[in-house]
């Protein structure tokens, strides 16, 4: 696959993927402020911005952040909902040449989109993009995958979205949800012991049409369309029956974080 089809993966999926998918813990933002570095007059680069989930909860601490972002269906659900930020700025740019000046970013982050990028051009641009000390924040959003009802659901996904390959191997430290087009690991990023890693708690409480809307926000979901469509939201439906409290899922992720400095010479 190449950087254009990947870019164009997420298309037709903007909307949904802006109603289900979860924003990141408050901790984490926290987190941030208050051991990272970040401060209110930090310019931030959000590389991968999508709908602009990451994006919005740094505007709100009155951060300048530029929104980078490839797919014009993301960035546009983007724009239309960051209209009043007047410290937002819309880029339209992939991670590896975002056309930003030399120097400009504080800070950079990519949440849950950058096992999209090249690494190799991703860490140069970071270098070219980065002030002096800055720094590079890699996030994501994961399920637990040692829980036994994301088990059935890694069972499900790997029957319907065949792009995907997901393993649930508790002595597996890679344990977890890999594109087949997966170009690098967080790791690969940053100069030797120069990031800290952390994990968050994040249970989030989902009715049903938001944890079957969640998994359909994937971009190897299968679409309406599709004829494995409406057996892969039957199974879905049959879990979320299986696991419910009420009207509630508790679907169990882990916020994982990777920050640190990407320069050959730390």
């Amino acid at each position: 696959m190449n950087r254009e089809q990947c870019t164009e993966r997420f298309s037709g999926k903007a909307g949904i993927y802006n109603q289900y998918r979860p924003s990141y813990p408050d901790i984490f933002i926290d987190y941030l402020y208050n051991e990272v570095g970040f401060k209110s007059e930090s310019i931030i680069a959000d590389i991968g911005s999508g709908t602009g989930k990451l994006t919005e909860q740094l505007l709100k601490r009155k951060n300048f952040v530029y929104g980078v972002e490839p797919n014009d269906d993301m960035r546009n659900v983007a724009n239309e909902l960051l209209s009043n930020y007047s410290n937002y700025k819309s880029v339209v740019a992939t991670a590896e040449d975002t056309g930003l000046p030399d120097e400009s970013a504080d800070f950079i982050t990519a949440a849950q989109a950058f096992h999209w990028f090249d690494f190799v051009r991703f860490k140069a641009e970071c270098q070219r993009i980065l002030k002096k000390n800055g720094k590079v924040v890699l996030v994501k959003n994961e399920r637990d995958f040692k829980r036994e009802m994301v088990g059935k659901n890694v069972v499900i996904n790997n029957k319907y979205t065949p792009d995907y390959i997901e393993r649930t191997d508790k002595n597996n430290p890679s344990a977890g949800s890999h594109s087949k087009y997966k170009v690098g690991s967080e790791a690969d990023l940053y100069a030797v012991g120069a990031y800290e890693y952390k994990e968050f708690e994040n249970i989030i409480e989902m009715e049903e049409e938001v944890f079957i809307g969640w998994n359909l926000s994937a971009s190897s979901a299968p679409k309406e369309n599709d004829v494995s469509y409406e057996p892969y939201i039957s199974a879905l439906k049959e879990l979320f029956n299986e696991y419910r409290h009420g009207n509630y899922m508790s679907v169990p992720f882990v916020t994982k974080s990777y920050i640190g400095m990407v320069s050959e010479h730390v």
